[in-house]
């Protein structure tokens, strides 16, 4: 049995085992072009290169180990070279990236301007890894505003939005590529983003019925569409643009029933009333909207704490002196001729 797991264990540390792993590896990730990302790292050959990398690294690491406590036991003083401290940072970073996917889970949530969501509601969309829990939303959330900054021809520079959460609504603001963490979760700002009409709809027979369009924001000569079902059998269609200024939007509506559509009908702003086919349309407000994307992992800490002591270890090592190859004479003696 002890010789079987010793050609095991020469076969995992062998270079060309090791070799082979970093093929895989670079072919894995060559596989992210063609497929998403996380289909490639829940796939059954990715889990298993990544656990024979874990074995080989595993196993070089604990000869390392062994290899710097005789020394130390030799010297009489701690003796750790730096590609020992640099295997331990890469188990790490092996063993707790692969924490951090495996529990990873997140939601995405939409939300209009002054739009509150209670504790333990669920998001639109959620996505998690193989051993998450499933994602609620940990604490009320509100957002409070949406602002966007834009570039000379029109397009999108910056969103961000300004939230509260909790019973003592605490305030912060995220961002693109400006995440917050708070209380264990990452909030990120979504680049979906738009204006929202609410509307009052009349019926010919005096009903009423509230109505929220969250439109795409357009950009100048591309304008976004919406459409929604009625509980009359009709359909609105909607119609955003944006002809100069990026801030300022209109709603174009028309109604059609029976494959029969009515007029398009203009509406420039809060308060306008029209007549869309038989229909009294009132804007009541328009706000914005905007998606916001939560993420819970485990691990995330220890990880970045992995990476700092493969920093470290790289530094021991290239800081080593190199010794002279084919000389073992100690230092202050002179070799013999």
């Amino acid at each position: 049995m002890g010789a079987r797991l010793k050609a095991l264990e020469r076969f995992f540390i062998a270079p060309r085992t090791v070799v082979l792993e970093i093929v895989a590896f670079l072919l894995l990730a060559l596989l992210t072009l063609v497929f998403s990302i996380g289909r490639v790292i829940y796939s059954p050959w990715f889990i298993v290169v990544t656990a024979a990398g874990f074995v080989s690294l595993m196993i070089a690491t604990i000869r390392m180990l062994r290899r710097d406590v005789r020394l130390t036991r030799a010297h009489g003083r701690l003796r750790v070279r730096g590609g020992t401290v640099l295997h331990v940072g890469l188990l790490g970073v092996l063993v707790f990236s692969s924490v951090a996917l495996t529990t990873a889970s997140e939601g995405i949530y939409v939300l209009v301007e002054g739009q509150s969501i209670p504790a333990g509601e669920s998001p639109i969309t959620r996505g998690s890894g193989p051993l998450a829990s499933e994602f609620t939303l940990p604490q009320s959330l509100t957002l409070n505003r949406v602002s966007t900054s834009w570039w000379e021809d029109g397009s999108v520079q910056q969103i961000v939005s300004d939230l509260s959460i909790g019973d003592d609504a605490r305030r912060f603001s995220v961002s693109v590529n400006g995440s917050r963490s708070v209380d264990g979760f990452r909030y990120y700002q979504d680049q979906r983003f738009g204006p929202t009409y609410l509307l009052t709809l009349e019926n010919a027979d005096g009903r009423t019925m509230k109505q929220r369009l969250d439109l795409p924001h357009p950009t100048p000569g591309s304008p976004t569409y919406l459409d929604v079902d009625l509980a009359d059998g009709s359909t609105l269609r909607a119609r955003c643009q944006s002809d100069i200024d990026p801030e300022t939007t209109t709603l174009t509506l028309k109604k059609e029933l029976g494959g029969v559509e009515s007029e398009p009908v203009e509406f420039l702003g809060t308060g306008s009333h029209m007549l869309v086919g038989d229909t009294q349309v009132t804007v009541d407000d328009v706000r914005r909207w905007t998606a916001l994307i939560l993420v819970k992992q485990h691990g995330v800490g220890a990880l970045f704490v992995s990476f700092f002591i493969v920093g470290i270890g790289a530094i021991m090592l290239y800081a080593a002196p190199v010794a002279k190859v084919g000389s073992s004479q100690p230092e202050g003696k002179a070799p013999q001729e």
